[in-house]
């Protein structure tokens, strides 16, 4: 098995070298990408948090009526959950691309096996 894989060996090591160099620069990319929209959607849910205590402080200090705070709370409610939502999906979807990533790579791997192999 090592014989094969040493003869599937990219040899040209400027190709090999720019091709691993951009593939580690866009992972990189993404990887900041996702993180920085993780932490936007963190910001967010902190802020709606935060509403969600100045809202309950209004109807303590009297200063709004049951049915205004009720209507606020649920609308703070569904934006809590669609974030919510919204964070799972994201992290699904990374770990998704991470698995086709890692089928795809195989695939190709047996496909080049394949070939060499009927050589």
């Amino acid at each position: 098995m090592l014989a094969l894989f040493e003869r599937m060996r990219v040899e040209v090591d400027d190709f090999r070298d720019s091709f691993r160099e951009e593939l580690r620069s866009s992972t990189i990319w993404d990887q900041r990408a996702e993180a920085k929209h993780a932490k936007d959607l963190q910001r967010e849910l902190v802020e709606l948090q935060e509403q969600q205590v100045r809202l309950l402080n209004h109807l303590l200090l009297e200063e709004i009526d049951s049915a205004t705070y009720t209507t606020k709370s649920t609308e703070f409610h569904d934006r809590v959950d669609r974030l919510t939502l919204e964070v799972q999906a994201s992290n699904r979807t990374r770990n998704e691309n991470a698995d086709i990533a890692v089928e795809i790579f195989c695939n190709r791997l047996l496909c080049a096996a394949c070939l060499v192999i009927q050589r």
